[in-house]
């Protein structure tokens, strides 16, 4: 008969114990490994606040302030408020949708309702600043011009040949720019819709622009860049770069100078263009940016992402001052008013009203 061995390890150790060890071990790697990985507190990364730290740093005084607006489209019409700007302090909203509708209404009241681009969708929409003006893009690669004042169709402008991305109106109305799912800008006489520039520069799709005055324009691409570009002259006056993955959005503040970026990674940064340099890098989003804000002053600035959060910073110092969930599935669209209230459009039409201006800790 074979004799029952007792079985111990070459060294003489259990093999319970030897288990026991192997155990510890492994839970100890796991917590190495955790501890690596965790942001440092001089990490960039480390500066991201998870949502529910985030709602609560502005306090009940913000999260209190605040109204919900009247849809700006009729009952049943699930349209997204994609412009926004203020007439005379009346809001006038403007729907970008893919139903291939152009809607627009003033304080509630629709002016605009109409099938405009041969019915595909309209992918791109901005109001002049005297809300007078409406300039929309579409899935059929053309622009369509409005007058507020009579409801009317002005221009058709022709000449991309590709789905509209972006469209942009000068401070003054006088020029307009577009883009598409391609490398290059085009920019237009808005009295008369004559072509007056072709701008390329960029290596991959223009997904937005925006004037800082009568002849410059920025551009954001998806090949990471943002070109700023002297219109009369076609050529490229500088190029930010570092602004995260393909830049989704842009906004100029009203010195002409200060460029807010945002990016599909959540990345926000504030510019100097013409220096060209960097002057703050802003870390809360975790999502694409999806609308950007500068109040009328300069001194705020409110950025949304497509996880439905809004945050307010300070822009001259970079200082983060809070956030909240917008008013809908996400945000479209953000504009300050002259009193500092923040309007906020949502993606299914809802409409609110943030009335910083009146919250002494915000200073607006």
């Amino acid at each position: 008969m074979k004799q029952a061995t007792d079985i111990r390890a070459t060294s003489g150790v259990p093999v319970w114990l030897w288990g026991a060890l192997g155990v510890i071990a492994v839970l100890f790697f796991f917590a190495a490994w955790n501890g690596f990985m965790s942001p440092r507190s001089d990490d960039p990364a480390s500066l991201v606040m998870p949502p529910a730290e985030v709602d609560a740093s502005l306090g009940s005084a913000v999260a209190a302030d605040h109204s919900a607006l009247p849809r700006p489209f009729p009952p049943g019409v699930s349209a997204a408020a994609s412009a926004l700007a203020v007439r005379d302090g009346a809001q006038v909203v403007g729907s970008a949708s893919s139903d291939g509708m152009v809607r627009v209404s003033v304080e509630g009241e629709q002016l605009i309702a109409v099938e405009a681009h041969h019915g595909l969708p309209v992918t791109a929409m901005a109001i002049s600043s005297d809300g007078r003006t409406v300039l929309s893009g579409g899935g059929d690669s053309e622009l369509r011009v409005w007058d507020l004042r009579s409801g009317a169709e002005r221009l058709n402008l022709r000449g991309h040949e590709h789905p509209i991305t972006a469209v942009a109106i000068s401070a003054n109305g006088a020029t307009f720019a577009s883009a598409a799912q391609e490398t290059r800008i085009m920019v237009w006489d808005g009295s008369t819709g004559k072509l007056r520039a072709v701008l390329s520069g960029h290596t991959d799709f223009v997904n937005d622009i925006a004037f800082a005055n009568e002849g410059r324009l920025a551009s954001a691409g998806a090949d990471g860049r943002i070109l700023v570009w002297d219109v009369g002259s076609s050529s490229v006056q500088r190029t930010l770069s570092g602004a995260g993955t393909a830049v989704s959005k842009l906004s100029f503040g009203a010195d002409g100078e200060t460029l807010v970026s945002g990016s599909d990674d959540g990345t926000v940064v504030i510019w100097h263009t013409s220096t060209g340099r960097e002057q703050h890098r802003l870390a809360t989003h975790r999502a694409k940016i999806s609308a950007l804000a500068l109040s009328a002053n300069g001194t705020r600035l409110a950025t949304a992402s497509a996880d439905n959060q809004v945050a307010l910073w300070d822009s001259s110092s970079g200082e983060f001052l809070g956030s909240f969930a917008g008013p809908d599935a996400s945000v479209a669209s953000l504009s300050f008013d002259a009193s500092g209230n923040l309007l906020i459009g949502g993606s299914s039409g809802s409409l609110a009203q943030w009335n910083l201006g009146r919250l002494t800790a915000l200073d607006m």
